[in-house]
């Protein structure tokens, strides 16, 4: 599980015995619990925020509740999906009317319970996993003292999509692929359900980030376990693009 980094400056909060024992463990308890219970629940999730924040005497930000009054479309998926790059090429007058970037169940649940269309970005979750170890690590732990670990990633990977699953039949599949390397079907697919919303060409390049390896071979005994039941849920939604419409080409097992 997730430890304290070494060759970092610890936080000034972390400095008590307990926290240099003990700090990864409880930032990826925290992190898999906002996962694990009440995934729908906006309350639950803002609770575990707030905790999170008091417990590390951090002021990360917290996703407001949204204001569903306004919301014509969600576009969501767990981090390092092409959330933002999907976002920031949607037209002006789209971007307040789309919720995007939450990386949260309760913002799908939600739009499914209302009738609005939801967009579900899907990754290779090795590659998540490494992506988040090399591009945010040293953010988390410059923030928290600690930063979580490539387990703790593929554990709430697997729970959000599990989530996901249930919600399937009103859901519209975007696998990373697609976005990556295919613009313009993206842009179909997109605009097929909730018409003239993307741009008409992407305002930057689409790059996989990566600063470290993407092997299995470096991964835990534990990680490695995770991650094969990750990619047999991976493998179903592939399945399910597929079905749904999306080019085979982009809808690689993992």
């Amino acid at each position: 599980m997730g430890r304290p980094l070494t060759g970092m400056n610890p936080n000034p909060a972390m400095r008590q015995p307990f926290w240099k024992r003990f700090a990864g463990r409880v930032f990826d308890a925290g992190w898999v619990l906002s996962y694990a219970v009440f995934p729908s629940s906006y309350r639950f999730y803002r609770a575990c925020k707030v905790s999170g924040n008091r417990l590390f005497r951090q002021h990360e930000a917290v996703s407001p509740p949204l204001d569903w009054d306004h919301i014509r479309v969600v576009f969501d998926g767990f981090r390092h999906s092409g959330n933002t790059f999907l976002t920031d090429n949607l037209r002006p007058e789209w971007r307040p009317r789309a919720a995007s970037i939450v990386h949260r169940n309760w913002v799908l649940d939600g739009a499914v319970q209302r009738g609005i269309p939801a967009f579900l970005l899907i990754r290779d979750p090795l590659e998540v996993a490494w992506s988040r170890r090399y591009r945010v690590a040293g953010g988390e732990a410059a923030t928290y003292g600690v930063a979580s670990s490539v387990s703790a990633t593929l554990l709430c990977w697997y729970l959000y999509y599990g989530s996901a699953w249930k919600l399937r039949k009103h859901l519209i599949v975007l696998p990373f692929p697609m976005l990556a390397q295919d613009y313009p079907a993206l842009r179909e697919r997109v605009e097929g359900q909730i018409g003239p919303a993307m741009a008409p060409s992407p305002s930057f390049a689409m790059q996989n980030r990566f600063e470290g390896p993407r092997s299995q071979e470096e991964l835990s005994p534990l990680a490695n376990w995770l991650l094969r039941r990750c990619q047999r849920r991976f493998e179903r939604f592939m399945k399910l693009a597929e079905a749904t419409g999306v080019p085979k080409a982009y809808c690689r097992r993992a």
